[in-house]
This record gives structure tokens, C-alpha cells and sequence, in this order.
């Protein structure tokens, strides 16, 4: 379905982060959602950008790490890439765009969302964060519920290979969104031979078996980068470099789990 890109104008979202806990939060909490679009729909509200897009659906994610679907993410984030790739970085970062999206053309998929994280027994402050920008700019985009599949989209599509999402697909595939908050939201990843880099350093130390998953092995890649950045500069550095100065580094950091304490645990 051809759409178009919408955008809060400042004043409103100015109201909308103002008035969320009193005005806006309680109609999340009832699921109401046609009086959410009557604020939406408002043309002193949200103007259209003049940029089309082909909408597609998203599928809900379960907010039970025990229910945790990886398919259902894995086909979410192509979605977003799809429809919403066009999108440039600066116009990506945009608080009034996700904003103004999550209430338009994916209100389903966002209320939805929020739905199951009540009923999991979040507060309207984690709804607050998947909705507009109540952290840091970097941090925030990386909670957002649509603006985080799309970075990850961005970061880690690898564009040289058969298969793009080969990174992403192995990423996602026990639940991400932590890991996803603090790569995302690190200033280490600020390029994006630098994303990819971490990434393939990490798939290649599990699929050898010398690391396992936890969110130590993204924190401490942060670390490691973080330490060698005070020696080269790290935007010099190619894919390559960076992945091997993972494959290196990350074993030898005490709180990654080692492959052989893995085996030894089974």
C-alpha cells in the first residue's frame, strides 16, 4: 500500500511529550485508538513530508523472552528496511517522524505492542520510551519501537553479501532488544564498517564455539574498541580490521562465557 511519510509538527510534539502520563498515556491503557488518530489526523498536527512509501504490516513480537519469536523479527526488520530505507540518517533521527509513524500507518503494530507490555505489567514510563524520545537522542532511537529496526537495518545490512541480513539474522536470533540498546546507543558505532566489524567478530567467535551469546560479548566489544580507539583512530579501520580485533580481544575479557564453560554446563 503506497503512503506517505508524516511528521509532527514541533508544537504538537512538544504537547505530546508534555500531556503523554495525563492525556495520552490513559488512551494507550484502554486501547483507544480512534481517539488517538483524531489527534493524528489533525492537519494543524502532522503535515506529510512529500515522500512515498510502500507500507507492509508488522507482525506483533511477544514481549516473553520464553514466547520470543526470531522469524517474526527477522521478517519486522526487512519490513521496515523495505518500506522506510529511502529515509536519509539525518531524517532518521528524527523524534517527530517515528513519532507521527508509530500513530498513523503502524498504530496497530505500536498499540499492539503496548497492549502486551501492560499486560506484562510495564509501566506507561517503558511505553513512554518505545513511543518518543525520553532518553538521549542515540539511546532513545535504539528503544523506539519502529526507529530500532530501522538502525539495525542500517548498521548491520551487509551489502556485499548474498544475503544482506545474514549479521542481523544472527543477532536476532534470541532476544536483542538489550544488545540492540547498547550497541546502538554506544559511540563506538558512529560508522558503519564499525558495526559491521563488531558483528561478524561475534558470529564468528559462537559459531566457533570459543564464545556463547550473553550481553557481555557486545558490552566488552564496546570496551574493546573503546580502548583501542584511544590508540588508532577507528573510522581508519577497515570491516576486516575491526572484526579481527574482536576475534582477538573477546575471548580474553573475564565476562564473556567461553565455549568450553559452555560444554562444561550442558
Amino acid at each position: 500500500m503506497n503512503s506517505c511519510i508524516k511528521y509532527m509538527t514541533d508544537k504538537f510534539l512538544e504537547s505530546f511529550r508534555a500531556e503523554f502520563f495525563v492525556k495520552i498515556g490513559p488512551l494507550y491503557q484502554v486501547g483507544d485508538k480512534e481517539n488517538i488518530l483524531q489527534l493524528f489526523e489533525d492537519s494543524n498536527n502532522v503535515k506529510e513530508a512529500g515522500i512515498t512509501y510502500e507500507y507492509e504490516p508488522l507482525e506483533v513480537e511477544s514481549v516473553s523472552n520464553s514466547e520470543y519469536s526470531a522469524d517474526i523479527v527477522r521478517q519486522n526488520i526487512r519490513k521496515v528496511w523495505n518500506s522506510l530505507g529511502g529515509l536519509s540518517p539525518t531524517q532518521a533521527e528524527m523524534e517527530k517522524i517515528w513519532v507521527a509513524l508509530l500513530h498513523t500507518d503502524y498504530i496497530d503494530y505500536h498499540l499492539s505492542s503496548c497492549k502486551l507490555l501492560l499486560e506484562a505489567g510495564k509501566s506507561l514510563e517503558n511505553l513512554a520510551a518505545r513511543t518518543y524520545f525520553t532518553n538521549g537522542a542515540k539511546r532513545s532511537l535504539a528503544i523506539n519501537n519502529l526507529a530500532l529496526m530501522w538502525w539495525l537495518a542500517y548498521y548491520f545490512r551487509d551489502d556485499q553479501a548474498s544475503n544482506p541480513y545474514h549479521l542481523l539474522d544472527f543477532f536476532v536470533e534470541t532476544p536483542y532488544r538489550g544488545n540492540a540498546v547498547g550497541l546502538l546507543s554506544s559511540n563506538i558505532v558512529s560508522k558503519k564498517s564499525i558495526a559491521l566489524g563488531i558483528l561478524a567478530g561475534i558470529q564468528y567467535l559462537v559459531c566457533n564455539n570459543i564464545i556463547g551469546v550473553n550481553r557481555y560479548a557486545f558490552t566488552e566489544s564496546n570496551r574493546i574498541l573503546n580502548e583501542v580507539g584511544g590508540v588508532v583512530i577507528l573510522d581508519f579501520l577497515s570491516q576486516d580490521d575491526i572484526k579481527e580485533i574482536i576475534i582477538k580481544n573477546l575471548p580474553k575479557s573475564g565476562k564473556v562465557k567461553l565455549g568450553n564453560e559452555i560444554q562444561s554446563s550442558l
